[in-house]
């Protein structure tokens, strides 16, 4: 698990993303999904949001992190994910592979990707 601060965003801002499972389609009897438009990523991530984060995750910069975030993961009941909380935003993906180095780096620069669209769209203007 990864955690990393966005400062500026405020506490109210929240997602979670999780890759489509099993899970996810019994929670929606539940629970509403939120769906951006796009038909591939509204069927490979399952979304909840609060807070106006709606726009955010219709950015194809932010689809295009979660996509690579959540891709290739074990399929788990307590499941990988990408979660904001304010200023949290806490990664859990565990590949369903060993990755090599450089698929590492590319993991991070997608996290450090993911944390500058969140900061660019939600942090409030320094005071």
């Amino acid at each position: 698990m990864a955690e990393v601060h966005v400062p500026g965003v405020p506490a109210e801002r929240s997602f979670v993303a999780r890759p489509e499972r099993w899970t996810t389609v019994l929670s929606k009897l539940w629970v509403a999904e939120i769906e951006v438009g796009d038909p591939v990523f509204d069927q490979r991530v399952y979304l909840r949001a609060e807070g106006g984060c709606i726009d955010l995750l219709r950015e194809d910069g932010v689809q295009s992190s979660l996509l690579s975030l959540l891709s290739g993961t074990y399929a788990e009941l307590a499941p990988n994910h990408v979660t904001l909380d304010g200023t949290q935003l806490t990664m859990s993906v565990r590949p369903g592979e060993l990755i090599s180095e450089s698929v590492f780096l590319e993991r991070q620069l997608d996290v450090a990707a993911l944390a500058l669209h969140i900061h660019r769209r939600l942090a409030l203007p320094a005071a």
